[in-house]
């Protein structure tokens, strides 16, 4: 297939309406677009007529010109929709609970097929049971959003039982709102398997009242048990017991979320670039958390450069990266950077390569550990 460069014109001459038979156009094609099941499609077997009538029906709806185009480039699958029995139902929906035409556009091209879910059987149901733990149309919107599936699961099978599972487990009500809204898909779940991973997480010791009960369940709805126990192998690697695993897990339950490529190279940065003790990190397991670029490696450097000087006492670690932004540059650059004006070129983010090298060349000379 041969692609062009007038994905402009076509998405104009969809927006317009008008198509010229003469010429041949594709859509623009991204990483992500499916050629096979998309763009024949969109381009030669949806009538010029029906493209026309739903191209109108989103501008009725409150829809501009750039969210149309960029939900047609993005998904043009919509334009094959029936607009009258499939579109526009669930647009007159999605307008009464309060669903603005922005986050419509941002919903349906995150999942376009969510509108050919029927109303009356699968989103209306759906929309009534998380009104009724959410009670507000705007936290079921900020769900929604979170997650598609809330509106094409059955929820009464999948989602309803978790909560009365939570609930019976003694976890506040308004935890169970937040998790949600912020994680629904930790709570679509096969409810055998969910019950289990409850009764890991009370095993481990988290109190159920607390939000980093809810927090540890959706780390562990994310992970199989092998995938488990390869990130403690990783942990292990760098000389952490199991009971440190566990105990920055009770802390940090995220740690355990974060990628092994993410792992190793900040183990390897604080451990043997800085001269930290892999038992520092286990004290304040979220440092695996920041970037690597653009907070770890600045932090460690202004505060090693100034260890050198003399002009600081040596810091927990916890101090240096867990700091907050404003804080640590009143305490660590703005007192220093108009006497040494390296420290403001320290501090800058630094990418993982040459100029990290030479910064720690030049700080080795003084041989300061953190």
């Amino acid at each position: 297939m041969i692609l062009t460069n007038l994905h402009k014109k076509l998405l104009q001459n969809f927006v317009y309406g008008t198509l010229e038979s003469t010429q041949v156009y594709t859509l623009h094609i991204k990483p992500s677009f499916n050629i096979k099941l998309y763009s024949k499609k969109a381009l030669y077997e949806i009538p010029e007529r029906k493209r026309n009538y739903v191209l109108s029906l989103f501008k009725t709806y409150g829809f501009t010109d750039t969210e149309i185009s960029t939900l047609v480039n993005k998904r043009p699958v919509i334009l094959s929709y029936h607009p009258q029995k499939t579109l526009k139902p669930k647009l007159d929906f999605f307008k009464s609970i309060g669903v603005s035409p922005k986050v419509l556009e941002n919903i349906l091209t995150l999942d376009p097929f969510v509108v050919k879910r029927n109303l009356g059987n699968q989103i209306i149901p759906s929309y009534e049971y998380l009104k009724s733990v959410l009670h507000t149309n705007e936290s079921v919107i900020a769900a929604i959003k979170r997650s598609t599936w809330l509106l094409k699961q059955d929820l009464l099978k999948f989602l309803a039982p978790n909560i009365a599972l939570l609930r019976e487990c003694g976890v506040p009500c308004n935890r169970i709102s937040m998790m949600l809204k912020a994680r629904p898909r930790a709570l679509i779940q096969v409810p055998d398997r969910f019950m289990v991973i409850i009764e890991e997480v009370k095993k481990m010791g988290f109190n159920p009242v607390l939000c980093i009960f809810t927090s540890a369940i959706h780390v562990l709805t994310g992970f199989s048990r092998s995938n488990w126990e390869r990130k403690c192998e990783l942990y292990r690697k760098w000389g952490w017991s199991d009971n440190e695993i566990l105990a920055a897990f009770k802390k940090v339950p995220t740690c355990m979320a974060v990628s092994g490529e993410k792992i190793e190279m900040v183990m390897d940065f604080l451990v043997n670039k800085m001269g930290w003790n892999a038992s520092d990190v286990v004290k304040c397991p979220c440092v695996v958390l920041y970037s690597l670029e653009n907070r770890i490696i600045p932090r460690c450097l202004v505060v090693q450069f100034l260890l050198s000087k003399g002009l600081i006492k040596k810091k927990h670690l916890m101090t240096v990266i867990g700091m907050a932004k404003k804080k640590f540059l009143n305490k660590f650059v703005d007192p220093y950077c108009a006497e040494f004006p390296e420290v403001l070129n320290l501090y800058v983010p630094k990418v993982v390569s040459l100029e990290l090298d030479t910064n720690l060349q030049e700080l080795d000379s003084t041989q300061v550990k953190l």
